[in-house]
């Protein structure tokens, strides 16, 4: 059972989505490491930006391993919608 979840694991790493996940995971961290913590407002949007970030790369790696089709729609909804949600929040910085 456990080698099952390994190999999952690393198939769903491999994957180029998975990979632009992870950079935009980067790009938001360098972002959010230029917010000044003084500003409320703004640490709020990095808080927000770093949730949606980490939803992406989590959702697909959940999609990969889930069988059921309406598993894997529910995660690409909810992948959409933070990368959605990343647009609005890099427009309002």
């Amino acid at each position: 059972m456990f080698e099952e979840d390994d190999e999952q694991k690393i198939k769903s790493e491999d994957l180029p989505i998975f990979k632009k996940g992870e950079e935009i995971f980067d790009v938001v961290h360098k972002i959010g490491e230029l917010i000044p913590e003084d500003n409320g407002h703004l640490q709020h949007v990095k808080a927000q930006m770093y949730s949606d970030a980490m939803m992406l790369t989590v959702k697909i790696a959940g999609a990969e391993g889930g069988g059921l089709y309406n598993l894997k729609m529910e995660a690409a909804a909810i992948i959409r919608k933070a990368a959605r949600d990343l647009m609005v929040s890099n427009h309002s910085l």
